[in-house]
C-alpha cells in the first residue's frame, strides 16, 4: 500500500459514500497503525489503542468497525482474551485504479484515434515533465484560517461530511477557540471530528433526558463561533 494513494482514494470515496465521523476516524487510525507496522496484510491492534486514537467508546468502536466491514473497507478477525483482534485494510486505491483501467480501455475502444490523449503526461514550456501538485504535497498542511491547518485531503473529507458552509463554520469555531485560549492541537482535522461527535452525543443525551424527565448532565461542548 501507498499511504498517499490510499488517503486520496478514501477522500474520493468519502465524498460519494458520506461515512460518519467515527468511521473516518477509525479508518485513518487503522491506516496509520498499518503504515507504522510496515504495511502488513494482516495486523493486530488493541481496542484500547483504537479508542484512544479515535475517541470512540467500546460499543461505538464495535459498531463502527462492523460498519466499515459492511462497506467493504475492512476485514476483521476477533482476538482472544489475551490477544488483540486482527485487521486487514482493503485498498481503495487498487479498487479505483482497476475501475479506472476498465473505463480507460472502454474509452479507447470507443474513441479510436483519440485514444492517444488518455493518460498523456503534462509538460511545461521547457519540455520537462511536471508532476501534479497533489502528488508532490499529499501530506503538506495548508492554512485555512489563522490558527487552523490541515492537509488538502483532510479538508476534502470535511467538505464531504459537512458541505462548504458547514466546513467553514467548524474551521471558524476552532480558529476562534485556539486564538482566544492560546490552545494547540495535534491535529486540527481530528479535533473538528471529535467536536462534531461530542456535539451529536450531547444532543442525544439532551433528547433522552427530556423524554425521561430527568435533569440534563453538564458535559463539555466545543465553543460556538461568534
Amino acid at each position: 500500500m501507498n499511504i498517499f494513494h490510499e488517503l486520496k482514494a478514501f477522500s474520493d470515496w468519502s465524498i460519494i459514500n458520506r461515512p460518519t465521523t467515527g468511521e473516518i476516524a477509525l479508518w485513518h487510525a487503522l491506516l496509520g497503525i498499518n503504515n507504522r507496522a510496515g504495511w502488513k496484510e494482516w495486523f493486530t491492534t488493541a481496542n484500547q489503542s483504537l479508542q484512544l486514537l479515535t475517541g470512540l467508546s467500546k460499543s461505538s468502536l464495535d459498531r463502527t468497525r462492523n460498519k466499515l466491514c459492511q462497506r467493504g473497507l475492512l476485514e476483521y478477525r476477533p482476538g482472544t482474551t489475551r490477544q488483540a483482534g486482527s485487521y486487514r485494510l482493503v485498498s481503495l486505491w487498487v479498487q479505483s485504479r482497476d475501475e479506472c483501467g476498465s473505463n480507460v480501455r472502454l474509452i479507447r475502444d470507443q474513441s479510436g484515434s483519440n485514444s492517444g490523449n488518455i493518460n498523456k503526461h503534462i509538460y511545461n514550456l521547457n519540455g520537462t515533465r511536471e508532476h501534479p501538485s497533489a502528488e508532490r504535497s499529499s501530506f503538506e498542511k495548508i492554512k485555512y484560517a489563522e490558527y487552523v491547518s490541515m492537509t488538502e485531503t483532510e479538508h476534502q473529507n470535511l467538505l464531504g461530511l459537512f458541505g462548504e458552509e458547514g466546513t467553514k463554520e467548524w474551521i471558524n469555531r476552532l480558529n476562534l477557540w485556539k486564538g482566544s485560549k492560546g490552545k494547540k492541537t495535534n491535529s486540527d482535522y481530528f479535533t473538528i471530528l471529535n467536536w462534531e461527535r461530542m456535539e451529536k452525543e450531547n444532543q442525544k443525551q439532551q433528547r433522552e433526558a427530556k423524554s425521561e424527565g430527568t435533569e440534563e448532565r453538564e458535559i463539555y461542548m466545543p465553543p460556538k463561533a461568534t
